[in-house]
């Protein structure tokens, strides 16, 4: 996804949320949450959510301390995965973006996250509410497309704006709320309806986005 696409932000909830999510309650979970999830949630359960860097290898071994030889170890598979000791807690609030382009391709696995979908209709005016809010609380946000990339291939840093192609289906992009707490918060922004209307999550497929705007929302 490039940032000059046009398309909508679509946040997917179940219905019992819709009415505090247009009231302007944008709620950022930490990322350790997605990683201690219930594992039948295939949709935000994520052992690699956050991971810090990904490592293909070829080859793992120690050294023979009389021969001075390496010795090949066994059993180790790629890729080798990365947690940093002691870094900051992170909190993510995610839409999925339903882009003009590609209209016709949302993928169902979607519908686990609820039968509601709010549509965000003008994603630029969502961003600036989000900034002008948490700018009120001393508080920063940095958001990006996620980049998806293959778990068998990549070799390199990940973070929170970066996930395994697994995840591809899910779109997404990401708000990141710094400096992070170890808990949810809830981030007050106003109401919301003027900008967003809602329809069932099963209708994606039929929303007209013709004339949405370019998703730039640096």
């Amino acid at each position: 996804m490039k940032l000059s696409d046009k398309g909508l932000f679509i946040k997917l909830m179940d219905e019992n949320r819709v009415e505090s999510f247009l009231n302007g309650n944008i709620f950022f979970n930490t990322d350790k949450k997605f990683t201690q999830m219930d594992t039948t949630d295939i949709v935000r359960f994520d052992p690699d959510e956050s991971l810090d860097e990904s490592r293909q290898i070829k080859e793992i071994s120690i050294q023979d301390k009389e021969t001075r030889e390496y010795i090949p170890i066994g059993g180790v598979t790629s890729p080798i995965k990365f947690r940093y000791a002691n870094k900051g807690a992170l909190n993510i609030f995610c839409v999925y973006v339903h882009l003009e382009k590609n209209n016709s391709h949302f993928d169902e696995k979607n519908l686990n996250f609820g039968n509601s979908a709010v549509v965000i209709r003008d994603p630029i005016e969502f961003t600036k509410r989000i900034h002008y809010a948490a700018n009120k609380f001393s508080l920063n946000i940095e958001q990006s497309p996620v980049e998806y990339v293959d778990q068998k291939k990549y070799h390199g840093v990940m973070g929170p704006f970066r996930k395994y192609d697994s995840f591809k289906y899910q779109n997404e992009f990401r708000y990141l709320l710094q400096p992070g707490q170890n808990e949810a918060i809830t981030l007050p922004v106003g109401d919301l309806r003027d900008i967003c209307f809602v329809i069932p999550s099963k209708d994606i497929r039929q929303l007209n986005i013709k004339e949405s705007h370019p998703l730039n929302t640096k």
